[in-house]
């Protein structure tokens, strides 16, 4: 029953990773505390006796997560949601930036090759003062 005891509280330890090494020593040795009084008023327990008393190490993590002596978790949580999302919407406004950026182009070159564009003559000299030289401008 030892190894089973050791193997349930080293699954809760697994389950509260948001917490500090502080924090969780501070849990399980309060849950350890629990078990410890139960199998001394049960001496003949054994560990689905335990387990069915106080739960599942999924069960006992989550409690501990979720009790209001432990609310850095809960917080630990909701800034990694956060970051994520900020991140996502950076990801998505760069991608806005970089699809108009195509978008433009292709437009550009689109005109270009269909003759959108106005070309201007080439002049080798400077225009003189004729009527012919006003027009073209």
């Amino acid at each position: 029953m030892k190894d089973e005891l050791d193997s349930y509280f080293r699954e809760i330890d697994k389950k509260l990773f948001t917490l500090s090494k502080k924090g969780r020593a501070a849990c399980l040795k309060e849950h350890r505390g629990n078990v410890d009084a139960f199998l001394k008023e049960h001496p003949d327990a054994a560990f689905q006796d335990v387990e069915a008393f106080f739960g599942s190490a999924e069960g006992i993590a989550e409690s501990f997560l979720h009790a209001e002596r432990y609310p850095q978790a809960e917080k630990k949580l909701h800034m990694n949601s956060r970051c994520t999302h900020v991140l996502l919407a950076v990801i998505v406004a760069v991608g806005l930036v970089i699809a108009l950026i195509a978008a433009a182009s292709f437009v550009d070159q689109w005109q270009f090759r269909h003759g959108y564009t106005k070309e201007s003559p080439v002049l080798t000299s400077a225009p003189d003062h004729s009527d012919e030289a006003i027009a073209i401008y």
